[in-house]
């Protein structure tokens, strides 16, 4: 018998919100959960449009890409965060360059 993960919520009756700005990635994110799970996923490649989702419904989880135009992952997943407290927010990144530097430019620290 293998251990059930310890989740928030029950997975047939989860939704999961996937934000990426490259509508290729998102896709392929989204098809595999949807053939892996019974999750309900809501997509977006604008974090405005999922916020809205966000504000509208109860979403169990949210996963966002990090370098997006308008608002980066970290904003976002903030933004979430203060809907919903109680949601896991996962931040995935493709990039190579290092979080931490453009994070600390946009809070205004050197």
């Amino acid at each position: 018998m293998s251990a059930q993960p310890n989740l928030p919520f029950a997975e047939k009756d989860a939704t999961l919100v996937i934000v990426d700005d490259e509508e290729m990635i998102l896709n392929s994110l989204k098809s595999f959960l949807e053939l892996e799970t019974e999750y309900d996923i809501q997509s977006f490649t604008a974090p405005e449009e999922a916020l809205q989702y966000a504000a509208s419904g109860e979403p169990d989880l949210i996963v966002s890409d990090f370098l997006m135009p308008d608002m980066n992952g970290i904003e976002l997943l903030r933004a979430f965060g203060k809907l919903h407290p109680q949601a896991p927010r996962i931040l995935l990144t493709l990039s190579l360059i290092h979080i931490s530097e453009p994070t600390r430019r946009h809070k205004g620290s050197r």
